[in-house]
């Protein structure tokens, strides 16, 4: 239990519980985990919006890539998707679980059709204009087990005094740190480094790679599992990012 409240994801799960309690308590009537409704929800979403990296053009505008403009920020549509997944799952802890009746106010608020319509037309919009994603950056992809020759892990943990540890680092110690970086360069909406290998393997199959070498690269051994995480038949739907 320690080593799983410990996670990246739950302690990522953890500060939006808080953050999104802090939000209830300042809406008018005030609510809570327990009152709160469908519309409350997709109000912290919006709110949720300021922290945004996205640039979505509104219909006037007419600059191009490379020009500035003042067309609004809004965040990525994958990173509201996971935002909804997390509220799920907290209401769930809560005793919320289940989907959402109207009539009856009853059910998992981040399960309504409401919340669902949102992410909808959220996706809908950031899709019309061709942005991608920015779940998976695949140049970050990297083999962080690898034994090198010249003996160690090539990634390593340290101790609390600083001291290098022999040890392979652990998943969360790596997610953390990757986390870390990306908020360094501004660049952090929500990237995990499962959404990395997953993003590489889509990469490398567009760009003609077999997939036998692709597993080879990302580490999968068998063609279940690469098929499962790849989803390329979805990935390259017409009118999809790829």
């Amino acid at each position: 239990m320690g080593a799983h409240n410990s996670s990246a994801y739950e302690k990522q799960k953890k500060a939006l519980a808080e953050l999104l309690q802090v939000f209830l308590k300042s809406v008018s009537p005030l609510k809570n985990l327990q009152t709160a409704t469908p519309e409350d929800i997709v109000k912290f979403l919006i709110f949720k919006d300021q922290q945004g990296k996205t640039k979505v053009h509104v219909a006037e505008c007419t600059c191009t890539e490379q020009e500035s403009c003042d067309c609004p920020k809004r965040l990525a549509f994958k990173t509201v998707d996971a935002y909804v997944g997390n509220i799920r799952s907290i209401f769930n802890e809560e005793g919320r679980g289940g989907q959402w009746d109207d009539r009856l106010g009853l059910g998992n608020p981040a399960a309504s059709h409401l919340v669902k319509k949102y992410l909808k037309a959220v996706t809908e919009e950031q899709l019309r204009q061709g942005r991608t994603p920015q779940q998976a950056k695949p140049f970050f992809c990297l083999r962080f087990w690898r034994y090198v020759t010249t003996g160690g892990y090539l990634f390593r943990s340290t101790s609390k005094e600083g001291h290098m540890l022999t040890d392979p680092p652990s998943t969360s110690a790596l997610d953390n740190a990757f986390r870390r970086y990306l908020e360094q360069m501004g660049r952090y909406e929500g990237e995990t480094l499962h959404g990395c290998r997953a993003g590489c393997a889509i990469s490398l199959h567009m760009a003609g790679e077999s997939t036998r070498g692709i597993m080879e690269h990302v580490g999968w051994f068998n063609k279940r599992t690469a098929s499962y995480y790849m989803k390329l038949a979805q990935v390259t739907q017409s009118g999809r990012p790829a």
